[in-house]
């Protein structure tokens, strides 16, 4: 019996992360078919609509957006969008939260900022929380945040959405070299997720770029 079952569960744990991703995502496509495809049929008549309308045009206002924000007009635009929103009280604060979270996970941010570290949390030094380096430059903030021998550290927490941000000096932090996937992944499984490390070689497959902290 006890066979069967860890027969079950390893059959169990190889399913699931595909299944949740796969609900996902039909999540998604079935939100994006049911609004924009209500507003297609709104203006459509019923004789040319087609499932799945919605689900293209939600795909292609991705894209025109993508497109679009390029343009100087358009990002004066979106300035001015933006600057309403943060007139609201409540929603500028959940607003701009969801936002420096996503930007940080942006193309853009995750070409920058791809550098995993360790910081002690005791004097012993054989204690450590894992990281990611979220800001080297402190020049935008007033003096007492950070300085120029400063780093800003973003520690997830496992198993859950949500973390902590630290300021600590350069010298208190240990490099790793462990990509951003591969650290986010591992601290979010509690250290149960398998990291990017050839165990044949002893390289990473997915090494970071140039590190930001330089001796």
């Amino acid at each position: 019996m006890q066979h069967l079952s860890r027969i079950f569960l390893s059959g169990l744990f190889t399913v699931l992360p595909l299944a949740i991703t796969l609900a996902i995502l039909y999540w998604l496509a079935t939100s994006a078919e049911s609004i924009l495809g209500n507003m297609i049929g709104f203006i459509l008549p019923e004789a040319w609509y087609v499932p799945g309308m919605g689900l293209a045009a939600g795909i292609a206002v991705i894209f025109s957006a993508g497109i679009l924000i390029r343009q100087v007009i358009f990002q004066s635009i979106f300035k001015l969008v933006e600057t309403q929103v943060n007139r609201v009280p409540l929603v500028k604060t959940l607003y701009n939260g969801i936002r420096d979270f996503i930007d940080y996970f942006s193309p853009q941010n995750m070409k920058e900022f791809n550098q995993t570290v360790m910081i002690p949390v005791d004097d012993s030094g054989q204690r450590h929380l894992m990281g990611l380096i979220t800001r080297t430059d402190f020049t935008d903030v007033p003096d007492e945040v950070g300085d120029e021998n400063s780093v800003a550290v973003y520690l997830p927490m496992s198993f859950q959405i949500g973390g902590f941000m630290i300021i600590v000096p350069k010298d208190h932090v240990k490099k790793v070299d462990m990509g951003v996937e591969e650290s986010l992944r591992f601290i979010f499984t509690g250290g149960v997720a398998k990291g990017g490390k050839n165990a044949k070689d002893g390289k990473n497959k997915n090494p970071p770029k140039e590190p930001l902290i330089k001796s």
